[in-house]
């Protein structure tokens, strides 16, 4: 192909890229008079995946198909397809069979690819694959796309017919919202009778506004407070029946979000001031458009949960009196302590220790748990084994001592005659290791009695 030939074929931005590739794949032209039987090419265009193409990159394949309509071979075959210069490519941008393609070329107003191939058979037909990535930005809401596929554009193979070497496609780029949902800002416990504030936020990563609503569900145990609650960047957040069942409340939040902003509301939620179990886990999640009325880029990051462990605490403390006589007759003295333990917290106290610390020489002479059905004294010392750090025994309450009540325990020791005139201090403490029962208040749960035996 001489320039002079190339310059007279290139009538627009198409001939030319053709006209370009051709003389790099398949070298200069030389047309023989036409003949009977000379091949009829014919190409053909085909999106693969179907209409609309979201925006952002997105990948759309096509598949480029050249027709030989005659029985004459068709030696050299270029296919040019050339794109609007909003598209994009990566390598490889185009594959087939016997194709080997070239590009892309960014000529006048469009981007092109070209594929040779050494031959289209008489009545036989090529496919190649061309991919390319969508607009990342388009006018409007959607806009139609022309994508143009033309073989031998520059008309070096001699046809019976040139006039259908030329198809087309359009492809619609579309813009979408794209709502995901996020839950922050609440603790990972919360005690009886406080609020917990979930910060509920709904974000549009998509690249078109919309009028967008999310649900927040409650769980049951808790009570949505109203007052305490901000609406933020919403419209209006309120109580709802949408969102389809749920045991607990329902909170709507309505807003417009345009393309990459947010809208958070503080939900303000208050626990029960007791909860008959102590603590409970519950689950709090909110749903971006529930009923799939967005047409959205992606509906699989809609929801977002946040877990809380609700903890009703116990506060315990002890009171009692003790009682103490030396009996001359029989060679020993003895004391006897009444303890009662009581919880003034609202949750309940399980696996509850009292712990009574003997003087040495004293051994364990009566332990009851009258209140309970079951009880377990251990820990008792002999005499011979308390040695001069005296020993304990503990009082392992099996039953739940709930909020508001109280159970009393009787215990006594014995200690040799030899101790009268002795001055004890017997020290008495519930829940001896902080954080077995979960507690308001760690600090009266001592009681100390001083007496002369």
């Amino acid at each position: 192909m001489d320039t002079k030939r190339l310059k007279l074929s290139c009538k627009n931005s198409h001939q030319c890229v053709a006209a370009a590739l051709a003389f790099v794949v398949i070298g200069p032209s030389s047309h023989a008079p036409k003949a009977a039987g000379d091949p009829d090419l014919t190409v053909q265009i085909q999106q693969v995946a179907s209409n609309p193409v979201l925006t952002g990159a997105h990948p759309v394949i096509y598949r480029v198909t050249v027709r030989n309509l005659e029985d004459e071979s068709a030696p050299s075959v270029l296919t040019v397809v050339t794109f609007p210069n909003t598209f994009r490519f990566e390598t490889p941008v185009a594959s087939g069979s016997d194709f080997g393609c070239f590009g892309p070329l960014a000529i006048g107003g469009g981007v092109s690819v070209g594929c040779a191939t050494s031959q289209v058979g008489a009545k036989a037909q090529r496919e190649f694959t061309v991919q390319a990535k969508a607009p990342t930005a388009i006018d409007g809401a959607s806009q139609v796309f022309t994508i143009i596929a033309e073989v031998d554009g520059n008309n070096t193979i001699d046809e019976e017919e040139e006039g259908n070497n030329t198809g087309t496609v359009t492809t619609t780029v579309e813009t979408r919202a794209d709502l995901t949902a996020s839950v922050s800002g609440s603790a990972t416990t919360a005690n009886a009778g406080s609020n917990i504030t979930y910060v509920t936020t709904l974000r549009n990563i998509g690249d078109r506004a919309t009028g967008s609503w999310g649900i927040a569900y409650l769980p049951q145990q808790v009570e949505w407070n109203s007052d305490q609650s901000d609406r933020g960047a919403f419209q209006s957040c309120g109580l709802t029946s949408f969102g389809g069942q749920h045991p607990g409340q329902k909170i709507l939040c309505v807003g417009q979000i345009l393309p990459g902003a947010q809208a958070s509301a503080n939900i303000v939620v208050k626990v029960p001031s007791s909860l008959a179990n102590g603590t409970t886990q519950v689950q709090y999640s909110v749903r971006a458009d529930p009923n799939d009325l967005v047409t959205e880029r992606s509906e699989s990051n809609n929801l977002a949960v946040a877990n809380t462990t609700l903890i009703s605490r116990a506060d315990l403390r002890i009171t009692g009196s003790e009682t103490h006589k030396c009996r001359i007759l029989e060679g020993d003295c003895f004391f006897a302590l009444t303890l009662v333990v009581h919880n003034d917290g609202p949750g309940p106290s399980r696996g509850t220790i009292l712990r009574v610390s003997l003087p040495a020489g004293y051994v364990d002479a009566l332990a009851r748990c009258p209140d309970l059905d079951e009880y377990f004294a251990g820990g008792v010392c002999l005499a011979a084994e308390s040695g001069a750090q005296g020993c304990q025994v503990n009082c392992a309450l099996l039953g739940i001592v709930p909020g508001g009540q109280s159970l009393r325990l009787h215990i006594g020791g014995i200690a040799p005659l030899n101790k009268l005139g002795t001055r004890l201090t017997i020290p008495v403490v519930v829940d001896p290791s902080p954080g077995t029962v979960l507690e308001t208040n760690e600090i009266n749960n001592d009681l100390t009695f001083t007496f002369t035996q």
